[in-house]
């Protein structure tokens, strides 16, 4: 079954338009990468530094609060202790919310066990220090500034790790878009391509079968009835050249019976018959 013109003219529309379209969604699949990476820095990257920061400031607030309180043993420091201690719990569940790596869970992990290490000897060392009792304050000195290394320490690799992700983004950004470049710039060349190809094809599945019948046409007008058309067309086209056919037929019997109407008449002059002749004596007479 052979296509009509307007099936054609469908196939070939499509045929330009589907690869468009696909050029078109992965440009959109790709902006949305590109998006979410962009979003993923600004959102998660940028956010962790700052908190981050936040944290450590807090922190290094506390211990400049704790070692104070431990000498002058004035209730207002343990109070600004305190504060900085709920910014601290505020910020690290900020942070801890945000890591969207195993790497930086861990380290989170980490320095939250540092943290309870760490308030747990400046807790044991304040009911020492409120009920007089002598206690080893170089021990508890030396834990503690374990816990201070092992929290600053693991803040550090925090921003080390943060930036690192962040360049890897952005490295990724560039090596996605300069794919997205190539692979869109040969779909649209493909894509091209293969819609001249088709409307080519079209055109010619149209027009051809159009030349045929006009040189036929010229055929006809300078009295060639004799070869049928037999042409592969579309439908339509197919149809009209089945009546172009039935035409030339049509003129064909109808110039057989001029030539042999010609043929009889020419006869008739050359041989009038008795009745033909007393006819014209009495028509020259009259």
């Amino acid at each position: 079954m052979r296509l009509s013109i307007f099936s054609r003219l469908i196939i070939g529309y499509m045929a330009v338009f589907l690869p468009v379209m696909a050029v078109s969604v992965y440009t959109i699949f790709q902006l949305r990468q590109f998006n979410n990476i962009n979003r993923s820095i600004t959102d998660i990257d940028n956010q962790i530094i700052e908190y981050g920061n936040k944290l450590s400031d807090s922190f290094l607030s506390q211990v400049q609060h704790e070692r104070k309180y431990i000498i002058i043993k004035d209730d207002a420091l343990y109070d600004q202790f305190l504060i900085a201690e709920k910014d601290f719990i505020q910020y690290f569940e900020k942070l801890a919310s945000l890591a969207d790596t195993r790497r930086n869970k861990d380290l989170l992990i980490e320095i939250r066990d540092y943290y309870s290490r760490y308030i747990s000897l400046f807790n044991e060392e304040i009911e020492f220090v409120r009920a007089n009792k002598s206690y080893s304050q170089d021990w508890y000195k030396q834990e503690k500034e374990k816990a201070v290394d092992g929290i600053m320490e693991g803040m550090k690799k925090l921003k080390i790790y943060t930036e690192q992700d962040t360049y890897e983004k952005i490295k990724r950004l560039g090596e996605t878009g300069a794919k997205a470049h190539s692979v869109a710039m040969v779909m649209i060349i493909i894509s091209m391509l293969f819609g001249i190809v088709v409307s080519i094809f079209i055109t010619k599945s149209i027009t051809r079968p159009l030349s045929v019948m006009k040189k036929k046409t010229r055929d006809i007008a300078g009295g060639d009835f004799d070869e049928n058309l037999s042409i592969s067309a579309p439908p339509e086209i197919k149809e009209l050249s089945q009546d172009f056919n039935l035409m030339c037929n049509k003129l064909k019997e109808m110039d057989k019976m001029k030539s042999d109407f010609f043929s009889l008449m020419a006869h008739e002059l050359r041989t009038p018959s008795p009745l033909l002749k007393k006819e014209q004596i009495s028509f020259w007479k009259a």
